[in-house]
């Protein structure tokens, strides 16, 4: 998937501020996906629709929100020992959390309902991370190819979430809305 794809489905803002990605990357301690440094250059920061948001490259947001999601999923990981990823195509598999603490998976962004999206941290490469949304229900979402592939899939209506209801897609496949 492709950046323009998601820009035809939904436009970004006119202009957006500059970002200080190095900053960030030297602050948690790893590079960060080529694709979400597109993306945050291209729509800034806020949330599709007002719902689903992406977190700015601050210290605030991806630095510390990041670092406190991924602490929030080591603390509760033995909650989901029961639950399963959905993948694009519509198969599933159990959702095994790694036993390490921290967990590798780091916060990008969530929504009101308590849906939570995290970088799948497997290996050395960024670009190669994917990304998951876990929520409140027992399938939770897995994309292998990133967070710009989930979110043009997502949008399109091409990728079987359970996690987001249908009241919560409508918004998200709407405008984007910069902070």
């Amino acid at each position: 998937m492709s950046l323009d794809q998601l820009i035809s489905l939904v436009p970004p803002p006119k202009s957006v501020p500059d970002c200080d990605f190095g900053a960030v990357e030297t602050a948690i301690g790893h590079a960060l996906p080529d694709d979400y440094k597109r993306l945050v250059s291209t729509y800034g920061s806020g949330s599709f629709g007002g719902y689903l948001a992406v977190m700015a490259p601050t210290q605030d947001e991806l630095v510390s929100g990041g670092a406190y999601c991924r602490q929030s999923l080591t603390d509760l990981r033995h909650t989901y020992a029961n639950h399963t990823w959905i993948y694009p195509d519509g198969s599933t598999a159990p959702m095994v959390l790694e036993d390490v603490d921290p967990v590798p998976y780091y916060g990008w962004g969530g929504a009101p309902g308590g849906e939570t999206g995290y970088w799948h941290v497997d290996g050395d490469d960024p670009n190669g991370w994917a990304a998951v949304v876990i929520g409140d229900g027992l399938t939770n979402d897995y994309h292998p190819h990133g967070l710009v592939a989930y979110l043009t899939d997502l949008i399109a209506g091409r990728f079987p979430t359970e996690v987001f209801g249908d009241d919560a897609l409508e918004l998200i496949r709407g405008t984007f809305l910069p902070r």
